[in-house]
C-alpha cells in the first residue's frame, strides 16, 4: 500500500499504464484523509511536487489532444487535484491555479479550483490564521467568474469566499466576488453573497 512506500515509488506507480494505479490512486486518496494513521503524507513536500508534476504533465497532454482525452485521464487528473487539496503544505497551489485554467475539461478545472478552496482552508484554520497567496490567484479566479458556464462561475466564488476570507487577502478578491453577487446563476449569486458575508 502506498503508506508503506516513498513518494518517488506512489509517484511510479500513478503514472504507470497498468489498471492498479487507480486502486493506488483511491489508496493514496483514502491515507490523505486519514492524518492519524498517515501525518507524514499530508506534510510531504515532494509527494505534493510530485504530484503536481504529475498533474501538470497530464493537463498540457489533454490541452495538446482534446479529442484524445479519455475517461480514466480525466478521473486520473480529478483524482490528482482532490488529492492536492489535501496537503498541509503551500507547494500545491500553483498546480491547482494552472489546472483551473489550462485543462480542457470543465470538471477537472473545477475539482481543481475547489480543491485550492480546501487547501486555503485549512491554512486559514490555523492558529493564527494563515493566508495562502500566488501571483496567478486573481487571474484565474477573473476568468472562471467570467466564464460562460454557470458551474465555473458558482466554482469561483466559492473558492474566492475561501480566499477574500484569509488574512492580509488581495482585496481585488472581494471585488471579484462582490461583482458574482449579480449572477444570474443562483449558486453562483449564493456562494458570492457567502464569501462575502
Amino acid at each position: 500500500s502506498p503508506g508503506q512506500q516513498t513518494p518517488d515509488a506512489i509517484i511510479r506507480g500513478l503514472r504507470s499504464s497498468s489498471q492498479t494505479r487507480f486502486q493506488q490512486a483511491e489508496e493514496l486518496a483514502g491515507m490523505l484523509r486519514m492524518e492519524q494513521s498517515y501525518p507524514e503524507l499530508k506534510t510531504s513536500r515532494e509527494l505534493a511536487v510530485g504530484l503536481g508534476e504529475l498533474l501538470s504533465e497530464q493537463v498540457q497532454e489533454a490541452a495538446s489532444e482534446p479529442e484524445e482525452d479519455s475517461e480514466s485521464a480525466i478521473r486520473m487528473r480529478m483524482f490528482l487535484c482532490a488529492s492536492l487539496g489535501e496537503f498541509h503544505v503551500d507547494e500545491p497551489l500553483p498546480w491547482l491555479l494552472d489546472a483551473a485554467r489550462n485543462d480542457p475539461n470543465g470538471h477537472v478545472r473545477r475539482r481543481a479550483i475547489g480543491a485550492a478552496a480546501v487547501l486555503a482552508g485549512w491554512f486559514a484554520d490555523q492558529d493564527p490564521p494563515q493566508s495562502l497567496a500566488d501571483a496567478e490567484l486573481a487571474a484565474v479566479l477573473a476568468a472562471m467568474a467570467d466564464s460562460e458556464d454557470a458551474l465555473d462561475r458558482s466554482a469561483a466564488a466559492f473558492t474566492l469566499g475561501v480566499f477574500a476570507a484569509g488574512p492580509g487577502a488581495d482585496p481585488q478578491l472581494r471585488e471579484l466576488l462582490a461583482e458574482l453577487v449579480g449572477d444570474f446563476y443562483f449558486d453562483a449569486r449564493y456562494n458570492a453573497a457567502t464569501g462575502l458575508a
